[in-house]
């Protein structure tokens, strides 16, 4: 005997858990993950089955968005969890944004009940905690992209995170600037004098003279740096990753540079070749037997195994600090960090004049416009040595176009 299915209005058959409502609209009922029953509704029979299918989908990877009762906290783990083509470095930072926003109320509330002030209130938060523009702004990008899916898996209608920044609160960023030449000078000369900071002397000497990111220089191994040929082949870096089981343990990684333009060759200065040749010879014999996903004879080694960013940039800073309490009435130098001893270099190979493009290429940037935009800049110090430049450069045009009588 033959079961009759149930119809529509319109004489369509309906699958299992549809029906239509006396209002005319639609309904599915099915049941969660955690074996609660749920009601999905909809105007019309093929939004509802539209609906369906995602359920459906989300159900097969074990995801219960609750038709947006979820909370936020529990909606971006989701979100993340669905980001699977992610660096591991990008995905890390992720989760310490999940660690920082888990305190705040809108972690708490529903997905489908957050508005824009709610939005907003929760920068404000922020804010007053001392959290920098920058730092917030990566927060609501992540959170906003989290909301896009809120609103593709029809969870909401709007994102509440679409509003700028800046209409909230003021960007007091400072743009990381490079360092002058005075201060270079006045940096390195302490650093070398010092006998307790002279060992960072080869890594910082590097970074001014190539430009390579931290974890690019402290991935290189032996058969990296060629002193046939005075060049760097850059193909890799070092990484170190939080366990996620736990954040305090942390692991070295190797992985591809930050983007394919970061693949490059990078010829060695007399003084770089020096300073790497100084590094190799010096370093631990037993550290640079350790192996990394495959690589090993990693030049920079020391008694206590491979170095990190984090160490280095600590150094770094107690470097300035040292440098400006022991000269209080001489130009106190700026932060620096590993970041900038890059920025510098790029900003000091156009000051010198080199092609932007072979500068594009040695800082492995993807296109020219980050090169200029964000590592370059104008300083009192260049502006005054630029212009004397070109104004003596122009009075010895005007004196073989006008000579003397």
């Amino acid at each position: 005997m033959s079961v009759q299915r149930r119809k529509d209005s319109k004489g369509r058959v309906l699958k299992n858990g549809e029906s239509q409502r006396k209002d005319g609209s639609y309904m599915y009922r099915y049941t969660d993950t955690s074996g609660n029953r749920k009601s999905a509704y909809a105007p019309d029979l093929n939004t509802l089955r539209e609906k369906e299918d995602e359920i459906q989908k989300a159900l097969n990877c074990g995801i219960d968005f609750d038709n947006g009762n979820i909370t936020v906290m529990e909606f971006l783990k989701i979100y993340l969890s669905q980001k699977c083509t992610i660096r591991s470095t990008t995905e890390q930072s992720y989760r310490k944004i999940l660690v920082s926003v888990e305190p705040y109320t809108l972690s708490r509330l529903r997905v489908n009940q957050v508005k824009l002030v709610d939005a907003k209130a929760f920068v404000i938060e922020l804010s007053r905690d001392g959290k920098k523009y920058s730092t917030i702004q990566t927060y609501k990008s992540f959170i906003k992209s989290a909301f896009d899916m809120a609103c593709e898996e029809n969870l909401i209608v709007k994102n509440p995170f679409l509003f700028p920044l800046k209409k909230v609160m003021v960007n007091n960023t400072v743009k990381k600037a490079a360092l002058t030449k005075s201060q270079q000078e006045s940096f390195l000369e302490y650093v070398h004098e010092s006998n307790i900071y002279r060992k960072h002397e080869d890594d910082i000497c590097i970074l001014l003279g190539t430009g390579l990111r931290i974890g690019e220089l402290y991935g290189l191994t032996v058969k990296d740096v060629d002193f046939k040929n005075n060049c760097i082949y850059v193909n890799h870096q070092l990484v170190w990753l939080c366990d996620r089981r736990n954040n305090i343990k942390r692991m070295a990684k190797i992985h591809k540079p930050k983007t394919t333009a970061g693949i490059r060759t990078i010829p060695m200065t007399k003084n770089v070749a020096d300073c790497f040749r100084h590094v190799i010879m010096t370093r631990n014999q037993l550290a640079q037997n350790l192996e990394v996903d495959g690589y090993k004879d990693f030049a920079f080694a020391t008694d206590f195994g491979l170095e990190s960013a984090d160490n280095f940039s600590k150094a770094l800073k107690n470097i300035v600090n040292a440098y400006n309490r022991l000269h209080p009435n001489e130009p106190q130098l700026p932060h620096v960090s590993p970041h900038i001893l890059r920025h510098t270099f790029c900003t000091n190979m156009i000051n010198y004049g080199m092609n932007i493009k072979t500068v594009q290429y040695l800082m492995g940037h993807s296109s020219v416009q980050m090169t200029l935009e964000v590592y370059t800049h104008a300083n009192q110090e260049n502006v005054i040595s630029d212009f004397a430049n070109i104004m003596n450069k122009c009075e010895s045009e005007c004196d073989d176009m006008h000579p003397a009588v």
